[in-house]
């Protein structure tokens, strides 16, 4: 299975946008390249699978700064 850490920092930010709904900014290249990882069903909508938004749900979240 597929983690946040394992995520390139671009696949990280289409994992973000395609969660929000904002497919528009997500590259296909990108989309396909999380469908082949098993976190997008492939779709040009972008929708995530339940893996996706598992990983979504559970990635590390920022801190404040202090």
């Amino acid at each position: 299975m597929t983690r946040w850490e394992d995520l390139s920092s671009n696949e990280k930010t289409a994992l973000r946008k395609l969660a929000k709904g904002e497919v528009h900014d997500v590259p296909a290249r990108l989309i396909r390249r999380l469908a082949a990882l098993g976190i997008d069903d492939g779709s040009p909508e972008g929708r995530l699978t339940s893996a996706g938004l598992e990983i979504y749900r559970t990635r590390p979240k920022a801190g404040r700064w202090k």
